[in-house]
Order: structure tokens, then sequence, then C-alpha cells
């Protein structure tokens, strides 16, 4: 779990770096002071529909925040009108203004100053679980001009670990089916057999009909069945001095 969600974050991470190096503060200002595009703007959103297809990212936009939340600038989840025009999808719409919740409020006071922020998960209601990636756009002064933000699914990090916890768990099944086949040979040639050999031999004994069925009882090992065998030898033996004295 842990190397993959390091990938994961490796993967937006680097994305959100990407877009964030082809972006200046000042037009970021631009965009959100206006609310206006360009052909600048369209060449921006065009490289991030290419990032996202390229990078295997679920969504990738930029954001100004302010106040308790944030402005959307630029956002892969918006679509080409016939017009030339870019249409809003969800919350993408140049000029949105959202409030930020959870861990990303928390946040407020970093994102307002330009600071790195780690990778956040979070479960949207519209989304689902994504794992947030971001990257900060500053002037020379240090003052933030916009966020970078790469979103990737955490529904696929979830499918990995199922996959790898159903093959361990294949694997470990045919490792204890081989391990238990395995006991079961060796107790039944170290432990079975040599009580079934012992209890032949008291039977016969005890019927009179073989006197050194004990004598020809092989068992190998030093165990409590070796013992045991012995200790039959040495009672015989006890026994059949005792008839002699008699």
């Amino acid at each position: 779990k842990n190397h993959t969600m390091e990938l994961y974050e490796q993967q937006a991470q680097n994305t959100a770096a990407t877009l964030a190096s082809q972006l200046e503060a000042e037009e970021l200002d631009y965009y959100y002071e206006t609310g206006t595009v360009d052909e600048r703007y369209y060449e921006i959103q065009r490289f991030i529909f290419d990032l996202v297809d390229s990078t295997g990212v679920q969504y990738l936009y930029v954001v100004r925040p302010h106040d308790k939340g944030v402005t959307f600038l630029f956002d892969s989840d918006m679509e080409m009108g016939e017009g030339g025009d870019y249409l809003a999808g969800g919350y993408c719409a140049l000029g949105t203004y959202i409030e930020l919740e959870g861990d990303f409020a928390e946040n407020m006071d970093r994102f307002l100053d330009g600071e790195k922020v780690d990778p956040i998960v979070a479960q949207d209601p519209s989304f689902g679980w994504l794992m947030t990636a971001m990257e900060p756009v500053l002037h020379e002064n240090g003052a933030v001009a916009g966020y970078v933000m790469a979103d990737m699914d955490m529904n696929g990090i979830i499918k990995e670990q199922k996959n790898f916890l159903i093959i361990c768990g294949g694997l470990l099944a045919g490792l204890t089916t081989v391990l238990a086949a395995i006991y079961l040979v060796l107790a039944r040639r170290n432990l079975i057999q040599p009580i079934r050999q012992l209890t032949q031999a008291a039977q016969e004994y005890e019927g009179g009909n073989d006197s050194l069925a004990f004598r020809r009882v092989k068992i190998r090992g030093n165990d409590e069945l070796r013992s045991l065998a012995d200790a039959f030898h040495m009672m015989l033996v006890e026994i059949n001095l005792n008839n002699m004295e008699h």
C-alpha cells in the first residue's frame, strides 16, 4: 500500500509541477481579476487536456486561494462548445468559487502563504475518493498567484490492493496445502505407523502368537515413541527373566 501510494503521489506531484512550470503568475492574476479568456487561455487549457491524457491523473485544475476557499481558473473537466467557448463541467468554470472543507480548509493559511502542502486524500460527494497533489505558482516576491491541483483516483489504488491481497491469499492457500500434505505424510510415517506397529505387537504378544513381536518394531528417531518402544523391550526382558527364575 505504501509503495503504491508513493508512486501515485509522485505521479500527481510531477504532473502538477509540469503544469505550474508553464504558468506565469501575472497571467493567473489577469484571469482571476477579469474573468475573461483569450488565446493564451485556450492554449493553457489544451495543454491541461494533453497532460491529463498522457499522465493518468483524474483531474487537473488551477485555483486561486482567497478568503475561506478558492476560485477556479482552469480545469480539465471543461468542454469546448460549438462556438469555441469553454463550457462549465461541475465546479470547473472560470470564476467559480467554492469554500474549502476538511483537510483543505485546515491548510488554508498555508495556501494563502503559498507554501508547499503535502498530498491530501479526501472523499468528494461528486467525485469519490481522490488524492490531490498541489504545486504553488508564486510571484517573485513570494505572493501566491494560484495553485495547480492534480487529482488521482483512489479507486485504482484500492483495486490494486485488492488484487495484491487476492494473489497473496492464493499463494498462501497453496503453500498451506503443500505444507499440510507434507505434515500428514511425515505424521503418518513418524507417528501413526509406529503406533500401529506397537499396537499390533502388543496384540500379538498378548495373544501368545509371537513373543518376539516387539523386537521387530523399528522406530527411528529419539522421541517419546522410541522411548516407549524401548520400555516395552525392557519389560519383555524382565518378564522373560522372571519366568526363567520360576
